[in-house]
């Protein structure tokens, strides 16, 4: 097995930041519709704009620590089914 160097990790931290944001955003969407929320409902709630919800439901950001719980707690989810992949949601119920 080959060592990975330092900057072969950070070569690749770019990549794996948007598959994070694009993660989180996907289930937000899912979990966001499951709920029966528009965008402008949950921006309402969690007192953000309609355009920041889509920016992180289409992974242009990622939400912070403090809103990915407030978003989880107005969706009735916990904070760590942002980073799981519809799969591993499935087998985890």
């Amino acid at each position: 097995m080959s060592e990975t160097t330092t900057a072969q990790l950070m070569s690749r931290e770019p990549e794996f930041k948007q598959r994070v944001r694009e993660l989180v955003g996907h289930n937000i969407v899912r979990a966001r519709e499951d709920a029966g929320l528009s965008q402008s409902q949950l921006a309402d709630t969690l007192k953000q704009t309609q355009s920041v919800i889509s920016a992180w439901e289409h992974g242009r950001r990622k939400p912070s620590d403090d809103n990915l719980l407030a978003i989880a707690e107005a969706l009735g989810r916990s904070g760590i089914d942002w980073f799981y992949t519809q799969h591993e949601a499935s087998a985890a119920q």
